[in-house]
């Protein structure tokens, strides 16, 4: 499972959820929306979290250009608190713009 990642230039960079269990073996049974996947803490209202994929294929080219290989994501998306200590990130050096 991996969490896409924005950069400078726009482009995904990838990492692991969780690097000592690369595909979630240990949250198989737990398929929830409704929580996040790395601390299994409901969601709530006002939260920041990231969205994250299985990779079900890699090294898959890009049919606009054959030379840059990237993933086929399966067809479901969990959640991950971007901080799961600070879920509604209130504090620390994140520039987040509220209404």
């Amino acid at each position: 499972m991996h969490v896409g990642l924005f950069s400078g230039e726009m482009r995904f960079y990838w990492m692991h959820v969780e690097c000592a269990d690369p595909t979630l073996k240990k949250w198989n049974m737990f398929p929830s929306h409704q929580h996040c996947m790395r601390c299994r803490k409901k969601l709530q209202p006002g939260d920041i979290f990231q969205s994250f994929f299985g990779v079900q294929n890699t090294d898959v080219p890009n049919p606009s250009d054959p030379t840059d290989l990237g993933l086929v994501y399966a067809d479901r998306a969990y959640f991950i608190h971007a901080d799961c200590k600070n879920p509604k990130m209130t504090s620390g050096d994140a520039l987040l713009v509220t209404p």
